[in-house]
């Protein structure tokens, strides 16, 4: 065999190995959701929500109520999915910022992640950040806007009456 031939066939080699070895490091997007995976989101107008058991839990004006509903597998593997693919179920630990909110009324968002042993608290807001903690911030508050507005679709989270008091 030539020299160039062996060349060829080394670099050939080394580059199917290194294809192979990203191609099973990508998470990609899962069609199945871990069955000890859990997400908890509370923010203060909206109530708590424990997505894969189902509740709603929220106080309108002093009352409380609570709601059961069912997520369909396409949106539980959605909300999954999203999860993954924003890189939470890879934070090394809890994610808590300081945000400079200035008097401004804040939705404070609490989350928490269990997948098995894993266990992850994320705490945002939707006030001023600064330009790095913003982009990660931002991308957060994304993943709980888009699994809230999933639950407020719900007929039974749409059964709890609105409140009768005004924020500013």
């Amino acid at each position: 065999m030539s020299i160039t031939l062996q060349s060829s066939l080394k670099t050939l080699f080394f580059l199917t190995i290194l294809t192979l070895s990203f191609l099973n490091c990508s998470d990609g997007e899962k069609t199945q959701i871990p069955t000890d995976f859990e997400v908890t989101i509370w923010e203060e107008d909206f109530g708590q929500v424990q997505l894969m058991a189902g509740t709603l839990n929220r106080d309108v004006d002093g009352k409380p109520y609570m709601v059961k509903f069912s997520l369909t597998d396409k949106e539980k593997l959605k909300i999954y999915n999203s999860i993954l693919s924003n890189g939470i179920l890879k934070l090394e630990e809890d994610y808590d910022t300081k945000p400079n909110c200035q008097g401004m009324h804040q939705a404070l968002y609490l989350m928490r992640i269990v997948n098995g042993s894993y266990s992850r608290n994320i705490n945002v807001s939707d006030c001023d950040y600064g330009f790095i903690e913003k982009l990660q911030a931002e991308k957060y508050l994304r993943v709980i806007q888009s699994v809230l507005n999933i639950v407020e679709e719900k007929s039974e989270a749409k059964e709890i009456p609105k409140s009768d008091v005004i924020r500013f």
